[in-house]
């Protein structure tokens, strides 16, 4: 099998991070040539949909998506690098292809060592037995058309992902990217809260800044407000338990 893996959604400040992994048989290369794949900021919207459903359905090609949120983006960027975090992304998309032999393993590099990448993303692999050659370049999505079908099917999951957002919320929220004049437009009811949005990286430069042009200093770190979480929820159960037995009847015959 030819693999390749590609992300959507690195540098937007609304949104998860999707990474894609797809798998095809060598001797299907031609028909992701035939059918036009390619990187999938060179796609319409209309034309990634209709990519995207076929490269699902093909019965001998597999596909694995991993959404990484914005508080495990959070999370770790606490400890971690950008990185750091997408080399374990890419791993946990390939090791959710059900394959044992890759012929070929193609990255669209997220590192500016391209190799170093590609060698730190293979250490990540331990559901495949044997990894014959790996490609780690940057615009490898436009090169191979297994990575652009690796883009295109995480573009479009992104995407929807942007759109349930956006029906949450009920107004438009823009593609999620800090340049995006409907991104910035609701930022700040985004931000209106005790807390960041949930769906906000809160430890990106644009959200700390306008956090404090509200005059709120710096935002929470995920870590904190986790823990303040889960203290409260602990808070909560201890003071049911102990309304629980102070208003439950008791029958003194069932003392024993």
């Amino acid at each position: 099998m030819i693999v390749g893996a590609d992300e959507a959604g690195r540098g937007p400040v609304l949104g998860p991070l999707v990474v894609a992994a797809v798998a095809i048989p060598v001797a299907d290369l031609q028909r992701l040539i035939d059918l036009g794949v390619d990187d999938s900021k060179a796609l319409s919207p209309k034309k990634r949909e209709e990519l995207s459903q076929i490269i699902h359905e093909e019965p001998t090609w597999q596909v694995s998506i991993i959404e990484c949120s914005p508080e495990r983006i959070d999370l770790t960027m606490e400890t971690k690098t950008l990185n750091d975090l997408e080399v374990d992304l890419f791993g946990e998309a390939i090791n959710g292809l059900d394959i044992e032999r890759i012929e070929e393993l193609i990255l669209d590099a997220c590192d500016t060592n391209e190799a170093r990448f590609g060698r730190n993303v293979t250490s990540r692999i331990s559901s495949v037995k044997v990894v014959e050659s790996v490609i780690s370049k940057h615009g490898a999505d436009a090169d191979n058309p297994v990575a652009g079908a690796a883009s295109i099917v995480a573009k479009v999951h992104r995407d929807k992902v942007i759109e349930s957002i956006a029906k949450d919320r009920g107004f438009n929220v823009g593609s999620g990217y800090p340049s995006d004049p409907n991104t910035q437009s609701v930022l700040p009811i985004l931000l209106s809260q005790e807390q960041p949005d949930p769906d906000l990286r809160w430890g990106w430069k644009t959200v700390k800044r306008q956090w404090s042009d509200l005059g709120r200093g710096l935002p929470p770190k995920r870590s904190d407000f986790i823990e303040g979480r889960r203290q409260s929820r602990i808070d909560q159960w201890s003071s049911a338990s102990v309304k629980s037995e102070a208003d439950t009847p008791r029958d003194e015959s069932d003392d024993f």
